[in-house]
């Protein structure tokens, strides 16, 4: 770095003509630029239509306690509950999500033990088949023979018991390895 910073200040001495000229061109445009502002600026804190110290008040007195953590989360948390108001932390809502789509009708132990059944390659070509893909965006886009997609897709219809392409995307569904948009 020391070498560097050496042959920047040679260089920038052998051609200071040259660095003076860009340094004021740099200097006149940040002018310009400062000069040509519209209005005034200020770097308070604002909400539209509310001063700064206003807006931090009216965060305070709507979200008290809203950037508590560790102990003091548990307190806020134990006092809301205590009030009638329930706190949920953001991982575990969407565990509850997670589970509560596995859980969902039409979802059975049986799907479970045919969709573990499946290679990663053969889930990797089921989620593409529910994802409305034909065999050959589905070996293009994971980069297989196309061949190689079809035998795929009979090995999965074996496996989970489907007739056709149509029961696949309704197994797919059910497990809850592709979602609605």
């Amino acid at each position: 770095m020391a070498t560097f910073l050496y042959r920047l200040g040679r260089l920038a001495f052998r051609r200071r003509r040259l660095f003076l000229t860009l340094w004021i061109a740099v200097l006149a445009t940040v002018g310009i630029g400062a000069a040509s502002v519209s209005g005034t600026t200020t770097d308070d804190f604002t909400l539209p239509g509310t001063q700064s110290q206003k807006a931090i008040d009216l965060l305070e007195k709507e979200f008290p306690k809203g950037s508590a953590d560790g102990a003091a989360a548990r307190v806020v948390g134990i006092r809301a509950v205590a009030v009638g108001d329930s706190v949920i932390s953001p991982g575990l809502t969407r565990k509850l999500i997670d589970a509560f789509t596995k859980s969902r009708p039409g979802h059975t132990p049986e799907q479970d033990r045919q969709l573990a059944r499946l290679t990663e390659r053969e889930r990797e070509v089921l989620t593409g088949v529910a994802t409305g893909w034909t065999n050959t965006e589905i070996a293009e886009r994971l980069c297989l023979a196309e061949s190689t997609v079809k035998s795929h897709v009979s090995r999965i219809l074996t496996k989970i018991g489907a007739r056709d392409r149509v029961q696949v995307v309704i197994f797919a569904y059910d497990v809850g390895l592709v979602r609605p948009a």
